[in-house]
């Protein structure tokens, strides 16, 4: 939806009024409007701040909006009746009756629809012209109680008006409300009393774009007439006001009209209002919601994406979006042309187009694997394999070329597989097989493995064959002895060779060394224990080597013991070859003396005897087998019952010089069984 033509006449009549304000504003003498200015801003953009002229002063500002049914505002000349209450002036007679009515030179009443208004304008006195007034009332709308219609009717009487319906408003007294006194009432500051002072306004019923505004209020403060300064107190104010709807509220989305009203105070008492035209337009396109598609190239219809639904927004209307696609050929190469148009309501455009070039230059794929490049045997070359192909537009049709550069030990094939689509986009696959005979030949038989032998187990030569992967193959042979004697090496050599120069080394190192210690032929003597007097005699030995000849020798060493004739023989026996092999027998031999002596006489017998017929001890001598021995001895009597009853024990001792004992007691048991006899022949 564009509203041009609705823009235009609502540009004109605003520029009208502008006109008409400013010639009168300019034209009066008692205005306080300081200025009034047009202002253009974009719609979605913020409003920059209001900055007076005087740096000095604080400026107090309102906006209304008269695009949207927002706000009304109402201007015309009216008239202001002051009335005082003589007994509450400071000084009396500061008001009479001959300047107690007072004309609006200019009043604005602008009604905004979130509950606020604001009253502003010039009062110049009806007697005499040179007095005026300045005036500005920031109001808030309150709910009606049950004395408003009277309330309003008796002031609405007072002037002649009747109302259709009604608004109450009563003073914001957040804010700072004045009768600022101009021309002759210069220093005048009058200041609202208390927030029961009330507004009505009223639809009137002849027109519903004129209105009617009564109000009475009270003001303290200082009232200067010409110089002349007293304090009030109750100064009465009755007011009225039929005024006309200032702007007609054309509803345009396009172009939006919002009047700021600015209120500049010094010291808190207003010295100028600022009215300025803010006209809100719309010359910003819309914006697409959703990312846009980009311009793209594929290989084929069947990758061209699907047209996206695009939105979008607008900072102040509605926005709506069309769509156009154009297709610019066939074949395997054409453009696609996409087209969105995102239009606002007041007709601002914004355009986005995206190109597709479809142009099939992909070029077909084969299917299977494709077989590498390799260097290969002779026997190894591989099959040709069947290759197919397909396409992202249609089908590929493949062919096939094989290429061989030569023959014998080495050569190259070469294979080319073409895979082409319908428009002509071609795949090639080259595979390179290079072709070597570099396989050596491989003996027939196992291979002989390196040993290490004595001089008597050279193994035989063994005869060895080969065979090739493409032709025949020759074994050569070849021995070399690195010396002789009791350690050397033979290196066995068989080389087989093929057509192609191919060879295959085995070398058997054999090494012989004489490690073999000789063997003894005889019995070997084995360790024993034997007694001093059978000791065995050393036995001769002798040894055979499996390379030659040994000698043995014989060596015997004495360990004596605790006693002459304990002691330790080792005997050893050493063979030894012509390459120092050698092998050692040893024999140990403990002798050792555990004979005891043997007593040389007939040994004494036990008996019993009488006590003048014990014998004499005998003389006791010994013989050992393997030495001398000492015979001791010892006697001990134990007393009996009487002197000459008691027992004789007779101990001899044979020992030898290794500690060996023999021990022979004898016991004689003396006794006196004997009667006495008498001395003198017995009478």
């Amino acid at each position: 939806m564009k509203l041009t033509n609705v823009k235009l006449i609502r540009t004109n009549f605003l520029n009208l009024i502008l006109v008409v304000l400013l010639t009168f504003f300019s034209s009066s003498n008692t205005s306080i409007y300081s200025q009034f200015s047009t202002l253009t801003v974009e719609c979605g953009d913020p409003i920059p701040p209001y900055s007076p002229r005087n740096q000095n002063s604080t400026p107090w500002c309102y906006t209304f909006n008269l695009g949207h049914g927002q706000s009304r505002m109402y201007t015309s000349s009216s008239e202001l009746n002051l009335a005082s209450n003589q007994s509450k002036f400071v000084f009396n007679n500061i008001l009479d009756a001959n300047n107690s009515s007072f004309i609006a030179e200019k009043t604005d009443f602008i009604e905004n629809n979130d509950g606020t208004a604001l009253l502003f304008g010039t009062i110049v006195n009806s007697a005499q012209k040179d007095l005026a007034f300045n005036y500005a009332f920031w109001l808030t709308k309150k709910k009606p109680n049950s004395n408003t219609k009277s309330n309003a009717d008796n002031l609405a009487r007072q002037f002649g008006i009747n109302y259709d319906n009604l608004n109450e408003y009563v003073i914001d007294v957040s804010k700072t409300n004045s009768l600022t006194g101009i021309n002759g009432y210069e220093g005048s500051t009058l200041k609202l009393t208390n927030n029961e002072n009330v507004l009505y306004a009223t639809t009137t019923k002849s027109n519903n774009d004129e209105i009617a505004v009564v109000g009475n209020f009270t003001f303290d403060g200082l009232l200067a007439e010409r110089g002349i300064e007293k304090q009030v107190s109750n100064l009465n104010v009755n007011f009225f006001s039929r005024i006309k709807f200032f702007v007609c509220p054309v509803i345009d989305p396009c172009h939006q009209t919002l009047v700021r009203v600015c209120l500049v105070y010094n010291w808190h008492f207003c010295i100028a209002i600022n009215i300025q035209i803010i006209n809100v337009v719309d010359t910003t396109p819309p914006t697409f919601n959703e990312n846009l598609p980009q311009d793209l190239a594929v290989s084929c219809s069947s990758n061209i994406p699907s047209a996206p639904t695009l939105t979008a927004t607008d900072a102040c209307t509605n926005a709506e979006v069309s769509f156009k696609e154009v297709v610019s050929g066939e074949g395997c190469s054409y453009e696609i042309y996409r087209i969105w148009t995102a239009e606002d309501e007041c007709g601002n455009i914004t355009v986005h187009k995206q190109t597709i070039v479809v142009n099939d230059t992909v070029a077909p794929t084969f299917v299977e694997n494709l077989p590498a490049d390799v260097a290969v045997s002779c026997d190894a070359i591989p099959a040709v394999p069947v290759l197919t192909a397909t396409d992202n537009c249609g089908t590929a049709e493949v062919s096939f070329k094989e290429v061989n550069s030569g023959e014998g030990c080495s050569y190259e094939i070469y294979r080319i597989w073409t895979a082409e689509d319908e428009c002509g986009n071609i795949t090639v696959h080259k595979q390179t097989i290079v072709v070597n005979d570099t396989v050596a030949p491989a003996f027939v038989e196992n291979l002989p493995a390196d040993v290490a032998v004595s001089c008597d187990a050279i193994p035989a030569v063994p005869v060895l064959t080969a065979t090739d992967n493409c032709g025949t193959a020759e074994v050569s042979f070849k021995e070399v002895n690195s010396g002789e004697g009791c350690s050397y090496e033979i290196y066995r050599i068989w080389t087989a060779e093929d057509e192609c120069g191919n060879i295959t080394v085995h070398k058997q190192t054999i090494v012989v060394n004489d490690t073999v210690a000789p063997a003894f032929v005889e019995e070997l003597p084995m360790d024993m224990t034997v007694e001093c007097d059978a000791v065995p005699m050393a036995v001769t030995l002798t040894a055979t080597d499996n390379c030659g000849t040994a000698e043995v020798s014989f060596k015997q060493t004495r360990t004596d013991g605790n006693c002459p004739s304990n002691y330790t023989l080792v005997r050893v026996w050493t063979a030894e070859d012509e390459c120092g092999n050698t092998t050692v027998h040893k024999q140990t031999i403990s002798v050792q003396d555990t004979t005891a002596p043997a007593f040389v006489e007939e040994l004494p017998m036990d008996m019993t005897v009488e006590c003048d017929a014990v014998p004499m001890a005998v003389t006791l001598t010994a013989t050992d087998n393997c030495g001398t021995a000492e015979v001791s001895f010892k006697q001990t009597r134990t007393d009996g019952n009487c002197p000459s009853n008691y027992t004789l024990v007779r101990v001899w001792t044979a020992e030898d010089e290794c500690g060996n004992t023999t021990v022979h007691k004898q016991t004689i048991t003396v006794q006196d069984t004997t009667a006495p006899a008498f001395v003198e022949e017995l009478p």
